[in-house]
């Protein structure tokens, strides 16, 4: 007997790829203005709600992004970056389609915020699920030596945006053949008075890690106790 996907899969039905863009577009409509977007991946689902749901992205309070370079901060890839050049047409889409606020947390700025194997055996210690990470992190450091926060960065920022500073300016999207889906950031300092119709776009500039640190740990610290006055 030959089974389907779905019987493999062990579900009643197959995979649906745009059951994602779906519930995000039912999201944002029901809730509009108090959706914001927390895109930690490539970018395809983000360009297929764009693309789906025309003036979709009027509705989103804000779209969150850990993707793209915009510094020449020395990375080992140099000006790319993974989630940004995976799939460059929904970068470049997103960035082109987006009609609401946009902060972008660059390669540049995450790879500044790391633990070594030493660092996250003793900070991953003190929560039952911390140390399930620290156990995961096992496989990671076999071949690394430090581990970034790259996607825990944006994500704290929802709760404390000042973990960074930020500029605004324009991303530009490259697509050229060898440069495809990297990205170009121009402060709008530095664009004069050239009129452009390209979203502004607020870019981290710089990260106080501690701070990161204080925020990422904090739903794992229990709060102290007060005696009796």
């Amino acid at each position: 007997m030959k089974l389907s996907l779905a019987q493999l899969l062990g579900t009643d039905q197959p995979h649906n790829p745009e059951a994602a863009i779906d519930f995000m577009a039912d999201s944002i409509r029901a809730n509009p203005f108090e959706v914001t977007l927390l895109a930690v991946g490539p970018f395809t689902n983000v360009a297929r709600l764009f693309e789906k749901y025309p003036g979709i992205s009027r509705l989103i309070k804000s779209l969150v992004i850990m993707g793209g370079k915009y510094s020449d901060y020395p990375t080992p890839w140099g000006p790319s970056e993974w989630n940004g050049i995976i799939d460059p047409a929904a970068t470049a889409l997103m960035f082109a389609k987006a009609e609401c606020p946009i902060r972008a947390f660059g390669l540049d700025i995450t790879w500044q915020v790391s633990m070594d194997a030493q660092q996250v055996s003793r900070a991953f210690a003190t929560h039952p699920l911390l140390r399930e990470v620290r156990r995961w992190s096992e496989v990671w450091f076999a071949e690394r030596d430090a581990l970034h926060f790259h996607d825990p960065l944006a994500a704290v920022s929802l709760i404390d945006p000042s973990v960074c500073n930020y500029e605004q300016g324009q991303v530009a999207v490259d697509l050229s053949p060898g440069r495809e889906g990297f990205t170009n950031f121009v402060a709008a300092k530095r664009q004069g008075t050239t009129a452009s119709d390209r979203q502004m776009v607020e870019v981290a500039t710089s990260v106080n890690a501690d701070q990161f640190f204080d925020q990422y740990f904090a739903p794992f610290t229990p709060p102290a106790i007060s005696g009796p006055s």
